[in-house]
């Protein structure tokens, strides 16, 4: 998981704050950078001294600007992988804000300590960060907002995600209810979140309705990404048969049977330099939906190690997070499983490390 040193307020930016508490400027928020350059190295002073990023890989328009008191506000957007060729690390975030005199300006910057990994656009899976930067500005009352709108909702955009969110609140009972069963599985999911629900005979969009099962009362596990993508796992009751069917890019896919195959225990392939620990090869499994991964490593010098990879077949829809424990330290290590298959342990605790240390990497996932 990402860890972001303190924002930085560049020379520009004080200097825009200064006519803006003259009342000579506003402060407009455009946009926000990200760049794979490393900037750790540079101290607060040669940070301010910034006017441009290196190695820029996207810029992103401002979604939403808080203010938070009277002098700071909070700078929100939204990044996907969208087009993205060649995955990156986002070692650093830019802000820029528009100058009347000198025009756009670099606003601020924040390096990230611990950098997470951004995959590539591979057509199939949408991968994205929410950024939230508070940021300086002395004066809250004269801080504007410039927003793209090209990008952004329109006024009939956010009304028909109102309309589709009115209906999924309606549809969503609480499964422990009188009125448990969801109406429409094709309007039954909340934005980002897991969920389940309960189906019946009434129930529409459902393996029963298209006729693939006689079966009636269902279970739905619900993973949503956003309103264009969607995976759900049909567990029909008084059979052993699971159920799938994705949304891609606002279309779903017909309802196909989820046969629980198991691959068996599978070496996993290794990073480069890492040493299986104790005789336990790194190993993953798939049974049915579900991947397991067991097994003990070493070798790990530095934060943001390729522990291995996984193939095709074995890799999550979303980006996975998980903890683990160096068994010869009290540090806690973390690890995430990219959509692209690698496993990647992130750093530690205590930022510190040892070729003899080893973590067990002990975990499974729903694909």
């Amino acid at each position: 998981m990402a860890n972001f040193k303190q924002t930085v307020i560049t020379k520009a930016a004080h200097n825009l704050i200064a006519k803006s508490l003259s009342g000579s400027a506003n402060i407009n928020f455009t946009r926000v950078a990200t760049s794979k350059y490393d900037y750790k190295s540079f101290s607060q002073s040669k940070l301010e001294s910034l006017t441009s990023l290196e190695d820029i890989k996207q810029y992103v328009a401002v979604d939403k600007v808080e203010k938070i008191g009277e002098a700071s506000v909070n700078v929100s957007v939204k990044i996907t992988n969208a087009n993205i060729t060649e995955g990156y690390y986002v070692n650093t975030i830019g802000l820029f804000a528009m100058d009347p005199e000198e025009g756009e300006i670099l606003y601020s910057v924040t390096v990230a300590e611990t950098a997470d990994y951004f995959p590539a656009d591979n057509g199939v899976n949408c991968s994205g960060i929410n950024l939230d930067l508070v940021t300086e500005v002395s004066n809250a009352s004269n801080v504007n907002i410039t927003v793209n709108y090209a990008g952004y909702a329109t006024n009939e955009d956010i009304e028909k995600v109102n309309s589709h969110l009115n209906e999924n609140v309606k549809n969503i009972k609480k499964l422990n209810g009188t009125n448990n069963y969801v109406s429409d599985l094709n309007n039954c999911s909340i934005t980002g979140e897991k969920i389940t629900v309960k189906t019946n005979e009434s129930t529409l969009n459902t393996p029963y309705k298209v006729g693939i099962t006689g079966l009636t009362i269902g279970s739905v596990d619900i993973y949503n990404l956003d309103i264009n993508f969607e995976l759900q796992i049909y567990n029909a009751f008084g059979s052993v048969n699971r159920y799938v069917r994705s949304k891609n890019n606002g279309t779903w896919s017909d309802w196909s049977i989820l046969k629980d195959i198991d691959s068996g225990w599978l070496n996993l392939p290794l990073g480069s330099g890492i040493i299986v620990d104790g005789g336990l090869t790194p190993q993953y499994r798939k049974i049915g939906n579900r991947v397991f991964i067991r097994g003990s490593v070493k070798n790990i010098v530095t934060g943001n190690t390729v522990i291995g990879t996984l193939p095709v077949g074995f890799r999550p829809v979303l980006q996975n997070h998980h903890y683990a424990t160096f068994t010869n330290t009290n540090a806690c290590a973390s690890f995430n499983i990219s959509t692209d298959g690698r496993i990647i342990y992130q750093g530690n605790s205590t930022n510190t490390f040892n070729a003899e240390w080893f973590v067990v990497i002990t975990n499974n996932f729903i694909i």
